[in-house]
């Protein structure tokens, strides 16, 4: 019997070694959990999603979110993030934002309300987006001190 091909790169391919450098997987927990919380406070009240649409949106927003989160805590190696890296990881959200605000300035209408150009003007978006990178970095630095503070912690399953 011939084996499924995998969904992920092959650990030996660059982007299998990329994917798999702590940094870039805390940065994926970081993201990934910003999303989740963003999402609930900001953007669960903008609509009513019903049946299947629900199921999507709790699975999306809450199941995902909550899961990735979990399996970078409890699956992967301690010990290994730097107080540097959420300013890296920062880097995807702030492409995301300018890439948003671009589209919208051609097309005219912009993803969330938060950084609607149209409606609330670039000041207030600028100040938006300010707070929302800080509180992604403040994330971010949360997520370094649990990797920091759970890699000193002593290994329990020896004796």
């Amino acid at each position: 019997m011939a084996e499924l091909p995998s969904a992920s790169p092959p650990p030996s391919s660059a982007p299998g070694r990329f994917f798999s450098r702590a940094d870039i997987l805390g940065g994926i927990a970081a993201n990934i959990a910003f999303v989740g919380l963003s999402y609930h406070f900001l953007l669960r009240n903008a609509w009513s999603p019903q049946g299947m649409q629900w199921v999507a949106d709790v699975l999306l927003h809450y199941a995902v979110p909550l899961l990735y989160v979990l399996y970078w805590g409890v699956m992967l190696p301690k010990g290994l993030l730097g107080w540097t890296h959420p300013l890296w990881w920062s880097v995807y959200p702030a492409a995301y934002l300018a890439y948003a605000l671009a589209r919208g300035e051609i097309i005219g209408n912009y993803p969330y309300p938060f950084i609607d150009v149209a409606a609330i003007g670039y000041g207030h978006t600028m100040a938006n987006a300010f707070g929302l990178l800080l509180a992604f970095i403040l994330l971010g630095l949360a997520f370094v001190l649990f990797d920091r503070t759970m890699g000193r912690a002593p290994d329990r399953g020896r004796s």
